[in-house]
């Protein structure tokens, strides 16, 4: 009997140490770059006595990227929000910038929207989840100035990079 515990245990400790969890850091370890065009979505939320909008995103995005065990990336990006439902024409070029590391993302953003009669610049610091092909974030917005104009105070935006324009592993 005191045999058969002394196979087992020596049977179970070498099975262990063929089960691995993880490969070496060697393998696993990738960092990339991307450049891509991005298209996203904004719902502009307001005070309930005012309108809600809705904006399309068009731009570009530069991307540094690492798939190790917890993916980490950093992107910035030059886009273009158009109003889809407002009284007039409505333009919003804006350039931000995020850090995501596993879903987590955090960033910020400069928006001067403008119905080319007016204009309003706005800062838009924002989190969420994401990584460097997708995020989906709420947005709270800082007015500097006439703050009528699309009057909300932040809004939810989901973004993602459908084309990749140019790709290049760095390691």
């Amino acid at each position: 009997m005191k045999t058969k515990k002394i196979t087992l245990l020596i049977l179970l400790f070498s099975l262990i140490n063929l089960v691995s969890a993880q490969e070496g850091a060697s393998s696993q370890q990738s960092i990339s770059s991307e450049v891509g065009v991005i298209v996203g979505y904004n719902y502009n939320f307001s005070d309930a006595d005012s309108k809600n909008y809705h904006l399309a995103e068009l731009g570009i995005m530069r991307s540094a990227y690492s798939s190790y065990r917890h993916p980490v990336s950093s992107s910035y990006y030059f886009s273009n929000e158009f109003g889809l439902n407002t009284e007039r024409f409505i333009w919003g070029p804006k350039a931000g910038g995020y850090l995501s590391l596993s879903l987590f993302t955090i960033g910020g953003e400069m928006i001067y929207y403008t119905n080319f009669n007016r204009g309003s610049l706005r800062l838009a610091p924002y989190f969420g989840i994401g990584f460097h092909r997708f995020k989906l974030t709420l947005n709270p917005q800082i007015k500097f100035n006439n703050k009528e104009l699309l009057p909300n105070t932040g809004s939810v935006n989901i973004m993602v990079t459908p084309l990749a324009l140019r790709k290049k592993k760095m390691r």
